[in-house]
């Protein structure tokens, strides 16, 4: 079996649910933790068909190697010092087969998975700006509505928007800051680019005091962090979701909503429905075929993560107050829940019929297709990451990252 966890989500579809891969058996143990030297990872690693966990870890500042590739003992293969362009962030890499794309500011890299080699670099976002994971299927690098050439990096197409501007006002000119939705983790199934993100129509002042000139308009770019002064936001703001032919960028339907989407949530995909989760924690179902509104769910609260996983007719949500929320795929109806001890640490993992889930405080817990606790297991660290599965092992990270399997 060819297994891998290749792509935050397990599939271009997003879907958290490794539908080729082998769970950990219970009783499991710890067979190894590899030490990221004080970098913290906030995403969970992808796995190749290899068994070797590529991973992100950064703090503020790079003082050492921070894309790593370790092996199927904890050690590492090869690591890569990148810039700090990205700050904190630590979106995960994707991998496929024998390349691999590193999301980097402002250019993400394209590397051999075997040695860490680079192959090239690619500016994926026009502005050069941050961006969380992209997808990768049939060859291609997808991110937002650009679409790119994996082997050399280039532009196959891109989708314009002939949508609202949002700017930014500085005196005596205006910065274009958005021109069109945003959208930067679509989902790739069946032929079609599905991109989720928000309009914005208006735009953003900084205003502050003046002795000599009395109020005075800044840039926000350059003044936000100044005293006695404000934002002044004069601007709507709402959800959409665009629907793309993956060879073409041909538009093939898009919908609008009343609530922004973060620019981080990524765009889940499967059987023949779409789910975004927007800023008001409101997890929306939308028919893939023509976009038409299926069902809406408050979720009412904190979500660690803001990607669901479906599996077998079941939306798995993870609540940031340490609860897995499941619903039925078809209608939206709460099905059950499972209370971890803790704030749960990441979005779900579905693997050979169970669902596995991490908290905070260093629990790894399966849990059964009805909610039922199947084992649960304590890897003594704290943990930033929901978890991974593949080759009958599962993958949690924090500042460390831990391999949990069974030891036969």
């Amino acid at each position: 079996m060819n297994e891998q966890w290749p792509l935050f989500g397990y599939d271009p579809g997003h879907s958290g649910h490794g539908t080729a891969v082998t769970r950990p058996k219970w009783p499991v143990e710890l067979v190894w933790t590899h030490d990221f030297g004080g970098k913290v990872a906030r995403e969970a690693p992808v796995v190749d068909r290899r068994g070797r966990a590529y991973v992100h870890v950064k703090q503020t500042q790079i003082t050492a190697p921070n894309f790593r590739a370790i092996g199927d003992q904890g050690q590492i293969v090869w690591a890569l010092r990148t810039s700090p362009g990205m700050g904190p962030q630590t979106p995960a890499p994707a991998v496929d087969d024998d390349l691999m794309v590193l999301p980097e500011s402002p250019d993400a890299w394209v590397v051999e998975a075997r040695t860490g080699g680079r192959v090239h670099e690619v500016q994926l976002t026009p502005s050069g700006a941050t961006h969380p994971s992209p997808t990768v299927a049939d060859g291609r690098i997808h991110i937002g509505f650009r679409t790119f050439d994996l082997e050399t990096g280039d532009l196959i197409w891109e989708y314009e928007c002939d949508e609202p501007k949002y700017r930014i006002v500085k005196p005596g000119q205006e910065i274009v800051r958005s021109a069109g939705p945003s959208g930067r983790c679509p989902a790739v199934v069946d032929g079609t680019v599905f991109v989720a993100g928000s309009v914005r129509d208006g735009e953003t002042r900084f205003v502050e005091a003046d002795e000599q000139e009395g109020a005075v308009e800044r840039s926000s770019v350059v003044a936000g962090n100044s005293s006695g002064g404000e934002f002044r936001d004069d601007y709507d703001e709402w959800g959409h979701l665009h629907a793309l032919d993956a060879e073409t960028g041909a538009l093939r339907w898009e919908v609008e909503f009343d609530t922004p989407v973060p620019h981080s949530a990524p765009t889940v995909v499967a059987d023949g429905s779409v789910y975004v989760v927007d800023a008001d924690r409101m997890l929306r179902s939308f028919d893939a075929s023509a976009g038409t509104v299926q069902w809406t769910v408050d979720l009412n609260g904190e979500l660690s993560g803001t990607r669901p996983a479906i599996a077998n007719g079941t939306v798995l949500v993870a609540a940031g107050d340490g609860d897995l929320l499941a619903f039925d795929a078809e209608h939206g109806e709460r099905q059950w829940q499972f209370a971890a001890e803790s704030a749960l640490a990441g979005p779900p993992a579905v693997a050979d019929g169970t669902v596995h889930v991490s908290d905070v405080d260093g629990g790894v817990y399966a849990v059964s297709p009805s909610g039922d606790t199947r084992w649960q297991f304590d890897v003594g660290a704290t943990l930033n990451t929901g978890p991974v599965v593949a080759h009958g092992r599962l993958y949690v990270a924090g500042r460390e990252l831990h391999c949990l399997a069974r030891r036969d």
